[in-house]
């Protein structure tokens, strides 16, 4: 079963769900007048017209801190949010965001008055639409993100760790042979990571353990020191 932080996480996931393709909308974290923040809001202005999900559709207003302007603009797609629960439920935010040439994962987190420069999940700028994620936190509060990427028309999914600074290079959790799409992610009591996903055969599911040390920094690579196998449909 997967812990309470899995359930906490995807709550706060449905935040962005209502995101249908035809959306405008305006991603931003509230504050309260001390400058607390309370919580993150999502403003949508639906259009058949217009097929970009990011728009700023408040300016100058108080305690409300914008996520993404130009997004609008670059035609990236809907957010998936998630508060931390053991990091006073500060929101992480990451979405596929569109390089001029195809879409890379982007994400942002929101510390006490601002948010974080948008960054890369995936540094190497690997081919391929990198699209459909998904982000829980472990019973530590350290993130885990879940994707899958288009490579020449096959769908390989994709499992990172946050580090301290970055995120891990990304493991490989399908078979690079099988498109795989459409990952789901939760955190088992045990601390293995659990992802399923959508095959032409069915769904699949893989059960991954990081050897993680007792102190993380970012040179570290739990790729190799991850374990794998393959769980029950």
């Amino acid at each position: 079963m997967f812990t309470r932080h899995s359930l906490v996480s995807a709550a706060a996931l449905a935040l962005a769900m209502f995101l249908a393709p035809s959306s405008r909308a305006e991603v931003a974290a509230e504050t309260d007048a001390y400058g607390n923040y309370v919580r993150t809001t999502v403003l949508t202005q639906s259009s058949v017209r217009h097929l970009r999900v990011w728009k700023v559709l408040r300016h100058h207003v108080a305690g409300v801190y914008a996520l993404n302007p130009e997004g609008d603009r670059n035609g990236d797609l809907a957010p998936v949010i998630a508060e931390n629960p053991v990091d006073g439920n500060l929101p992480w935010v990451v979405w596929s965001r569109f390089n001029g040439t195809d879409y890379d994962l982007a994400w942002s987190r929101w510390l006490p008055g601002a948010w974080t420069p948008i960054r890369r999940v995936d540094d190497l700028l690997a081919p391929g639409d990198d699209l459909g994620p998904r982000l829980v936190f472990d019973g530590t509060g350290r993130p885990l993100l879940t994707w899958w990427r288009d490579e020449d028309g096959v769908g390989r999914v994709y499992l990172s760790l946050f580090l301290v600074t970055r995120w891990m290079p990304p493991l490989l959790v399908s078979d690079p042979e099988v498109d795989s799409r459409n990952p789901r992610l939760g955190v088992q009591e045990d601390g293995s990571v659990r992802v399923e996903f959508d095959t032409p055969q069915g769904p699949e599911t893989r059960v991954v353990l990081l050897a993680l040390p007792a102190t993380i920094t970012d040179d570290l690579d739990p790729v190799g020191q991850a374990s794998m196998r393959k769980g029950p449909r």
